[in-house]
C-alpha cells in the first residue's frame, strides 16, 4: 500500500516537484500508474463518474483548506485514459497550493489549467518509464500504441508525449485528424524550426496524395513507415533543410486519424538508421 506524506508535498509549488516529490515517496511504481491509490493519499474521498455532454471534462470541489476533496469525471465509453486523465487533473488542482477554488475559476483560469494538465501529464505518463519503452526502437506508432495501453492512458496523449521525449533524437510532427481534416499538428522542439513550412494546419485538409492516406476508410490500422516526398507536406523553403520525411499513419475509429512525420534533415547521411533511438 502507497503512502504519501502531504507536508513534504506541501513544499512542492510546480508540477515538476510534486511529480519528483511523488515518485521519490513511491519509488518503484510502474506502468499503469496507479493515480486512485495516490489520490485518496493525497486526500480525495470520492470519485464521482457523470455522463453530461461538452465541458467540463472534470470538477473539483474541496474544502477551504484542501484537506480533502472529491472529484466530478465525464465518462468515456471505452476510453478510460481521458478518465484518468481528467482525474489526474484535478489532482493536480487539489495539490498545487495556489490552486484555490476562487483562483481555478477566476481570471487566471487558463494559466492554472495549463499547470494541472502539465502535472496530469507528467504523473501518468512519467519521463523515466516511458524512454525505458523506447529506447533502442525505432519510434513507431504501433509501439506507441502498446505504451499507451499499457499507460491505461489515451492514445492521443500518449502519442504527444513520446514525441517530446523523443526530441533530442528525431525531429517529429504529428498530425492529428478527422475525416481527413487537421484537428492540430504536435512537434517536438526538434521540429519547430520546420512548423513555418508545413502545409497542413488546424481545419484545413490533408495532402490529397500522401502514402498512408489511400487507406482512409481502415478502421485500427497501421501503415508501415514509408517514405514520403517533402514537397507532399513542406513547401519549397523546406527544401534546403529537409531530406527526406518518413510517414506513419494510424486509422483509428469513426474517421479519426494519426499520422507521425519523422524528418531527415539534409546533414544526415543515412535517414532510415537515424530513425533509432538509442
Amino acid at each position: 500500500m502507497l503512502k504519501i506524506d502531504r507536508i513534504a508535498l506541501a513544499d512542492c509549488f510546480t508540477p515538476h516537484e510534486l511529480v519528483n516529490e511523488i515518485f521519490k515517496q513511491c519509488q518503484g511504481l510502474s506502468l499503469p500508474i496507479p493515480l486512485l491509490e495516490i489520490a485518496k493519499q493525497c486526500g480525495i474521498v470520492g470519485f464521482i463518474p457523470y455522463q453530461l455532454k461538452g465541458k467540463p471534462e472534470g470538477v473539483l470541489y474541496a474544502d477551504n483548506f484542501k484537506d480533502e476533496a472529491v472529484i466530478l469525471y465525464r465518462t468515456h465509453t471505452n476510453n478510460s485514459g481521458r478518465e484518468r486523465y481528467s482525474i489526474a487533473h484535478e489532482l493536480g488542482h487539489h495539490l498545487l497550493p495556489h490552486h484555490t477554488m476562487t483562483r481555478i475559476y477566476g481570471p487566471e483560469h487558463q494559466s492554472l489549467e495549463n499547470e494541472a494538465f502539465k502535472f496530469a501529464k507528467l504523473l501518468m505518463l512519467p519521463k523515466h518509464l516511458l524512454l525505458k519503452e523506447l529506447s533502442d526502437k525505432t519510434p513507431d506508432l504501433r509501439l506507441f500504441k502498446i505504451i499507451s495501453d499499457n499507460a491505461q492512458m489515451s492514445f492521443s496523449a500518449t502519442v504527444n508525449r513520446c514525441c517530446d521525449l523523443l526530441s533530442n533524437a528525431v525531429p517529429m510532427m504529428i498530425i492529428h485528424s478527422k475525416d481527413n481534416v487537421c484537428r492540430y499538428v504536435w512537434s517536438n522542439w526538434s521540429a519547430k524550426e520546420f512548423e513555418s513550412y508545413l502545409l497542413t494546419s488546424k481545419k484545413q485538409t490533408l495532402p490529397k496524395k500522401y502514402a498512408s492516406g489511400l487507406l482512409s476508410n481502415m478502421s485500427n490500422f497501421f501503415t508501415d513507415i514509408s517514405h514520403s516526398s517533402t514537397a507532399v507536406w513542406f513547401d519549397d523553403h523546406s527544401n534546403n533543410s529537409l531530406s527526406h520525411v518518413w510517414e506513419q499513419t494510424y486509422y483509428q475509429e469513426n474517421g479519426y486519424m494519426c499520422t507521425m512525420l519523422t524528418l531527415v534533415s539534409n546533414s544526415e547521411v543515412d535517414p532510415k538508421e537515424g530513425l533509432l533511438v538509442k
